[in-house]
């Protein structure tokens, strides 16, 4: 009796997730979902809007400074909201909310890479480079997002809504070429940092030509970057394998 029980009961486990992605339950779930706002695009929004607040601020409050690490603790954050001249503001703007917008998705997982990049940056520098006079802006907060979204072109996003199909037939349509497009955008983000690091002068940015003359600080960039790649990594999905040996087994005639 206990037998037959335990062997029903685990039927039913086995076939409930299968039944619950199915009907109006599961398209209530799937609406639902749809409607949630992104708490990782309204964080792109608000560093944005804090960053163009803060022009009007004295930098030197906000920026960070790895000899007032422990004694200003702000400073881990404000940092990112203050730059060095309005065309830095003005780039590091238009990219972190244009990339913003492109990763978009699930609702963790861009606010986890932004939450991320917002931490380690500042503590890498701090020790790393105990040295670093001061660092502002928002483009290591850019590089997470640019990694994060060529890492899902890449990988494969996972989505939640999907089903196990919906995720086989997406996945299919990540051809060759898209994945070659993802390599070669992680490549340049590479020889970019490479050049910073190098040179010691920006690539995009006039630095030179700032009421305060800044360099870059290739460490940002690429913590950044790491940041962001390793989200899109831990929220890859699997669905194109796992599809593909399902409907081999189907194929086969095995269950």
């Amino acid at each position: 009796m206990n037998q037959s029980a335990a062997g029903v009961h685990g039927l039913t486990i086995r076939l409930a997730p299968r039944v619950w992605r199915r009907g109006p339950v599961a398209e209530a779930q799937r609406s639902l979902w749809r409607r949630v706002p992104d708490p990782g695009l309204g964080l792109s929004f608000a560093l944005a809007a804090a960053a163009a607040l803060a022009a009007a601020a004295p930098a030197s409050r906000l920026e960070l400074r790895p000899e007032r690490f422990v004694a200003e603790p702000w400073r881990i954050l404000t940092c990112h909201w203050v730059h060095w001249s309005g065309e830095h503001l003005a780039w590091d703007l238009v990219t972190l909310v244009a990339l913003a917008w492109i990763a978009r998705g699930p609702a963790w997982r861009t606010l986890a890479a932004l939450l991320a990049g917002s931490l380690a940056i500042p503590l890498a520098l701090a020790v790393v480079q105990p040295d670093l006079v001061s660092y502002r802006g928002l483009s290591g907060l850019a590089s997470v997002l640019f990694t994060l979204v060529a890492g899902d072109l890449l990988f494969g996003r996972r989505e939640p809504r999907c089903s196990q199909a919906a995720l086989v037939a997406r996945n299919r349509r990540l051809v060759p070429a898209t994945r070659i497009i993802a390599t070669v955008a992680l490549l340049g983000f590479a020889a970019k940092v490479a050049y910073e690091l190098a040179t010691g002068t920006t690539l995009f940015v006039d630095a030179a030509s700032a009421a305060t003359p800044f360099v870059p600080v290739p460490l940002a960039h690429a913590v950044g970057g790491a940041c962001g790649l390793l989200v899109a990594l831990s929220s890859h999905d699997r669905g194109h394998s796992v599809g593909d040996s399902r409907s081999a087994g189907r194929a086969k005639g095995t269950p």
